[in-house]
């Protein structure tokens, strides 16, 4: 069997085929034009008395990440990794080492945790029967 027929057979969507085609709407190509242009914007302005040059690099690379970011242009993890590979591509860090130092620290853990723990408790109906349980014991339920 050939590969196609195989992938045809099995409903395994290809590479090329028009379901796999990335397709935005109109507010994430939106988001995604303004945030290449925060990007442009940031990358031509000189440095002022306010910030230099990194720091309105860095102010840009945020400014843009956010726009990516409301819009849901790109999946978010494809969006984080873009900008972290831009950081040092731009200059604002030294290497891709220092850009992503920030990751060791326990905040990011505790963050990661606590949405986790909100993801199953709205999935599962634990804070629905704590809720019920004073309402029972009460006898208003």
């Amino acid at each position: 069997m050939d590969e196609a027929r195989i992938v045809e057979e099995s409903g395994a969507k290809g590479y090329g085929t028009q379901e796999s085609k990335l397709k935005l709407s109109k507010v994430q190509s939106a988001g995604m034009a303004a945030a290449m242009a925060a990007l442009v914007i940031s990358l031509c302005l000189p440095a002022n008395v306010y910030l230099t040059k990194t720091g309105i690099k860095t102010v840009g690379i945020l400014v843009a990440f956010l726009i990516m970011l409301v819009t849901e242009a790109l999946p978010v993890v494809v969006t984080s990794l873009i900008f972290c590979g831009l950081m040092p591509v731009t200059g604002v860090t030294p290497d891709l080492g220092t850009a992503l130092t920030g990751y060791s620290e326990p905040i990011v853990f505790f963050t990661l945790a606590s949405f986790g723990i909100a993801a199953a408790m709205t999935t599962i109906p634990l804070s629905k029967r704590i809720l019920r349980f004073p309402g029972r014991i009460s006898g208003a339920l």
